[in-house]
């Protein structure tokens, strides 16, 4: 029986954005030079409406005889280039990536025993990282001013700093694990309202109330950063819906959208949550019969 062709190249060219399909060009280009059978893959899988496997290859190789190994290679390279490109692409584009690229370069610097330099790179990683709450880096940040410092022989700053970075590393451990308890809480409130879409269940009902006994759950102060106030905000106003509490799930939308708002810089990065919450809010206006405040958000 013939192996059915498969659309994973296809589907990921279209998911791709507009500058997102300009950037693969470019950088496709810059790599290769000239024409080349992949960009003309790639060309030919962003004109289809609806995936056509011989007409792609009619669209590359043309009356050409296509050996079915070499057109399989072809497809897995531009499947490879594409995500190469996505990669350069967030590197642009994510504080993510440019974090992770500034602590790749204070390792190049440490390894090369550029010692003033590493640390120059590092005050770079530390500010973006605090900005962003990204606690696992800032603890990779401390790690590395304690290994430059140990390389040096740093005596004196070990002797005056040491206990500071200790107490900063606990911190950044403490936000990561109760970001990590908050969104937990999330996920297991997820999976026990998606497996009863009804909402009505007794046995959901109790899931829901047993998981909002959660200390963590009980006040606003109990989330130590922004993300994980964000989780606190989500959790409650989902297991108002659950509950038919919609005016309390109107009012916790609106507050999770101020806090949100609160950070424009964040938002930049992930806007996801933000149209989710925006979208939960039409959803409760529209449960209160609030219907110009449906059009409004």
């Amino acid at each position: 029986m013939p192996k059915t062709p498969s659309d994973r190249l296809f589907q990921l060219v279209h998911s791709l954005t507009g500058s997102e399909k300009r950037y693969f060009k470019l950088f496709a280009r810059e790599g290769e030079g000239g024409d080349n059978k992949y960009l003309r893959l790639f060309e030919a899988i962003e004109r289809q409406g609806s995936f056509d496997e011989e007409e792609l290859k009619r669209a590359v190789y043309g009356d050409e005889p296509i050996e079915s190994r070499k057109y399989s290679e072809l497809k897995n390279y531009l499947f490879e280039w594409v995500l190469k490109s996505l990669q350069a692409y967030d590197e642009k584009t994510s504080i993510d990536y440019r974090i992770k690229s500034t602590l790749l370069g204070v390792r190049a610097l440490y390894r090369r025993s550029k010692y003033e330099d590493a640390l120059f790179w590092l005050e770079k990683a530390g500010k973006f990282a605090t900005q962003y709450e990204q606690f696992t880096s800032l603890i990779e940040v401390v790690n590395w001013k304690k290994q430059v410092a140990y390389a040096r022989t740093d005596i004196a700053y070990l002797d005056t700093q040491l206990a500071q970075l200790e107490r900063e590393e606990r911190d950044f451990r403490d936000r990561q694990e109760n970001l990590s308890a908050f969104r937990n809480i999330f996920l297991r409130l997820l999976v026990s309202l998606r497996k009863d879409a009804s909402l009505r269940s007794e046995e959901q009902t109790r899931q829901v109330q047993e998981l909002l006994k959660a200390p963590l759950l009980q006040s606003p102060e109990k989330a130590n950063s922004h993300h994980a106030r964000v989780y606190f905000y989500r959790i409650l106003s989902i297991a108002s819906y659950a509950q038919k509490e919609y005016p309390r799930f109107y009012e916790l939308n609106k507050t999770l959208i101020g806090l949100m708002e609160e950070r424009p810089d964040l938002l930049r990065e992930d806007v996801s949550e933000y149209i989710s919450a925006l979208s939960n809010t039409a959803l409760s206006c529209g449960l209160l019969n609030k219907h110009e405040e449906v059009r409004e958000v």
